[in-house]
């Protein structure tokens, strides 16, 4: 028998079919182990590609330690730090692609605003810029022990909630959006989220499951890198090359419908601002009422949502942003708990103080208006201007249509301040202070002829009160 004949025989032998089943496995396991180990890779391929970036971090002197485990969230990269002074932070390195002089001038203006903001529902925020790195560090989400706060998504889905829970973090949720809309970073371009999913917002409950405090985190973020890196960074967590950590991935697929469509279609960047962020806040009151997650209007269970809710947030909805709401006016008058302000009152109080102990003279500045509201209200004491309307329904609402009026000033809004100064002078006619806001937003709108006449009509129920209206002129002047 030949060498080949006897070849064939071994080959036929249960020697060899062992041989061959061995040969399988470690081929199978091969390819399992190769898988494993890219999908390692993949998990942590941020921090590869980026080690030479991160590794300049350590040569800066920060008055913070990293104490917690890096991960690659959708900014950049993200760790829990203590402070000097012992309390705890959270603080994203962002991603390289993002910075540049635009991102991070918008940045340190979103920080000196933040940093020196007062409501504990809108994260502080301290940046540091060295070359190409930016980091940002937060205040107000991690616990003394060095934990994050509940997430909204933990909470929402805990089923021993009640109903009024759901409402009071609705509330709260709509007074940090209010405060922070109100906030004055750029002039020309007001303040908006621009990425309020679930994973933004913190919350601090006791052992009951009583909401304690909301925090609205990263906020500033999308603003100050602009919708069209948020829609690229989109783009490739759909494609799948956003190098993420994996549970955060999987959780942004998930949660990325909350997002407005105009900053998920390249075509609608151009409008993307607050309004983008109440068709978000619509998509988190289906999450929280209904406890599933939203798709489009016709797969609602519009049942599961309390009849003083669902208008409203089938207006935050709308495809269209221009039909979305422009405040949280309408939904206070609904609701109506008067525990809870969707306004700026603690700003115009901290004003109010602030001007009492100017001395004598100076011009109102523009950003200072709502302050005047705490001046009226007393005024109102003493009769030293129109009465409010007689009904009490009637009063509050007058008082609303008057805040959400300077609120509106505040922010350049001056459509929507005139409109609301109008609804207040119809349930107060001839009011001085709905006058002087008429105005104002008149005067701003280029009608100058008919500020002028709201301006007399106010002068003749109050000088003093008009004069705010020649203020305001001589300052833009």
């Amino acid at each position: 028998m030949g060498l080949s004949g006897r070849l064939q025989l071994a080959m036929q032998s249960d020697l060899a079919f062992m041989v061959y089943l061995i040969v399988f496995a470690l081929s199978i396991l091969g390819v399992i182990y190769a898988f494993l180990r890219w999908k390692q890779f993949k998990r942590d391929a941020f921090a590869y590609y980026f080690r030479t970036y991160f590794a300049k971090i350590e040569n800066l002197s920060l008055p913070f330690s990293f104490v917690g485990a890096h991960s690659a969230n959708f900014f950049g990269r993200e760790t829990i730090v203590k402070q000097e002074n012992g309390s705890y932070g959270l603080c994203t390195v962002l991603r390289p692609g993002l910075i540049n002089e635009h991102s991070v001038n918008n940045l340190q203006l979103c920080q000196r605003v933040l940093q020196h903001c007062d409501q504990v529902v809108l994260a502080r925020q301290s940046s540091w810029v060295q070359s190409d790195i930016a980091l940002v560090m937060e205040e107000g989400m991690v616990r003394d022990d060095g934990r994050r706060l509940m997430s909204f998504r933990e909470y929402c889905f805990d089923d021993t909630l009640q109903l009024s829970d759901r409402e009071n973090l609705l509330l709260q949720l709509a007074r940090a959006l209010a405060v922070l809309h109100s906030l004055n970073v750029d002039v020309k371009r007001p303040f908006y989220h621009g990425f309020l999913l679930p994973r933004s917002i913190f919350l601090d409950v006791d052992g009951q499951k009583n909401l304690r405090k909301l925090v609205l985190g990263y906020s500033g973020f999308a603003y100050s890198i602009g919708a069209k890196n948020v829609y690229a960074l989109l783009e490739e967590l759909a494609s799948g090359n956003l190098m993420l950590d994996r549970n955060v991935s999987r959780e942004m697929l998930e949660q990325q419908s909350g997002l407005a469509p105009e900053q998920r279609r390249k075509e609608g960047l151009s409008v993307v601002g607050q309004e983008s962020d109440y068709y978000s806040y619509g998509v988190l009151a289906v999450l929280l009422f209904t406890q599933e997650p939203f798709y489009n209007l016709d797969q609602v269970n519009w049942d599961r949502i309390p009849d003083n809710w669902r208008s409203f947030v089938k207006s935050c909805l709308f495809a269209d942003p221009s039909l979305r709401p422009k405040d949280f006016l309408e939904l206070e008058d609904r609701v109506l708990d008067p525990e809870i302000s969707l306004t700026i009152a603690e700003a115009e109080r901290q004003l109010d103080e602030r001007e009492s102990s100017d001395e004598g003279g100076s011009l109102l500045a523009l950003e200072e208006l709502p302050g005047l509201l705490g001046k009226v209200r007393e005024a109102l004491k003493d009769g030293s201007v129109n009465r409010l309307p007689e009904q009490k329904t009637d009063q509050k609402l007058f008082q609303k249509r008057l805040q959400s009026g300077y609120s509106a000033i505040k922010t350049s809004k001056w459509s929507l301040a005139q409109e609301r100064f109008l609804q207040a002078l119809n349930l107060a006619p001839n009011h001085p202070e709905a006058n002087v806001g008429v105005a104002i937003a008149l005067y701003e709108l280029g009608d100058l002829k008919q500020a002028e006449k709201h301006y007399q009509m106010a002068r003749e129920e109050n000088p003093a009160v008009a004069a705010r209206f020649r203020e305001h002129t001589a300052f833009r002047v």
